[in-house]
């Protein structure tokens, strides 16, 4: 009777502990949103409930759903109520897509959150842009910076070469989205030299430079007018003065009897230095007595400048006119007029007479 006992007992027992075990429940977890990101960091957020077992937790990451990558375990415990989780997940790539969930686990069973999606934080993008405002000794660098978002700084680099050697203050581009222009003068350049020039971009995320350009430290020539020499009557020396900038230069003189100009002189070589030289060209073949208009042309490989319009008259025949006689009396009067000897040895004389057949001198 007592062994009957026993075993009904232990059968009811059994029966307890059995029931104990089909009533255990998996964990539940789910995937809750990114709290923090930066270029290689960033928070995760989720929750668990253990359903009564001993759980842990951990969160898996990686660049697509196979993830590849997990968090240490960390214990939720064994209640029965949700608690809110979270995660550093590190050593991540900049401007990278992230996929991560979280997985909880107890002897219950293994329980998956849903799929997240995160992107790290980009480096700052920089595009080197065009020089402007090119002189023999200084030049503007241009560019764009997009800070992704990020606190981002930027400076140019810039040399004689791809070694570049130089570089302008670091200047704040802010933290926005978008590309946002920026320019630094650079002065102390020597005239004539090829110079090489890049962007550069920083912040936390990391850095970015933008592609080689390159620009001539020159400008297009300097031309001063002068007057006109050695004027004759078919002919003058046409002068000006020219500074070619550090590039080789031709020049020309343009001249005419208006400011069309209409004939010039051959191109000739204004060297290529840095320094005013004095050109003069002579023209022959013009005409006595008329008014010529020359202006000097200079032109280098930045561009073409032209000088003022200057004029001058060739010396041609005397200029005479006839005043009014003076002191007329019955037998006698003073002949008057005014003489331009026009840049000749002139003489003169008055013709008179009691008809315009004059006869007398």
């Amino acid at each position: 009777m007592r062994t009957s006992l026993i075993a009904l007992v232990l059968t009811i027992a059994a029966f307890a502990s059995a029931g104990t075990a089909a009533a255990a429940t998996a964990p539940t977890v789910s995937t809750g949103p990114v709290t923090t990101v930066a270029p290689t960091t960033a928070t995760v957020s989720g929750s668990v409930n253990p359903n009564g077992s001993a759980t842990t937790w951990y969160v898996e990451y990686g660049t697509s759903t196979t993830y590849g990558a997990q968090t240490s375990p960390a214990s939720a415990g064994s209640g029965t109520t949700t608690q809110s989780v979270s995660a550093s997940l590190t050593s991540l790539k900049a401007g990278t897509t992230y996929h991560y969930r979280f997985v909880a686990m107890s002897s219950a069973g293994t329980a998956r959150g849903a799929d997240g999606i995160l992107t790290t934080s980009s480096v700052p993008a920089a595009a080197t842009g065009s020089a402007s405002s090119i002189t023999p000794a200084s030049a503007t660098l241009n560019g764009t910076v997009d800070p992704s978002g990020r606190p981002t700084t930027w400076y140019f680099d810039y040399g004689t070469s791809t070694g570049y050697g130089q570089k302008t203050p670091a200047k704040d581009a802010g933290s926005g989205m978008g590309a946002t222009s920026v320019s630094a003068p650079v002065t102390g350049l020597t005239t004539g030299r090829t110079y090489h020039f890049r962007l550069v971009a920083t912040s936390d995320a990391g850095t970015s430079r933008g592609a080689d350009k390159t620009f001539v430290s020159s400008a297009a020539p300097t031309v001063t007018a002068k007057a006109a020499s050695s004027v004759k009557d078919t002919s003058a020396t046409l002068n000006a003065s020219v500074n070619p900038n550090g590039q080789a230069t031709t020049v020309t003189f343009e001249y005419g009897t208006s400011t069309s100009y209409g004939a010039k002189t051959p191109a000739a070589s204004a060297g290529s230095g840095t320094s005013t030289k004095s050109i003069s060209t002579s023209v022959t073949g013009l005409t006595g007595g008329a008014t010529y208009h020359f202006r000097l042309v200079a032109t280098n490989a930045t561009g073409t400048t032209t000088g003022a319009d200057q004029t001058f008259t060739t010396s041609g025949l005397p200029v005479s006119r006839t005043g009014a006689p003076t002191g007329v009396t019955g037998t006698s009067a003073t002949l008057t007029g005014t003489v331009d000897p026009d840049g000749h040895s002139t003489t003169w004389y008055f013709e008179f007479g009691t008809t315009t057949g004059y006869g007398t001198k």
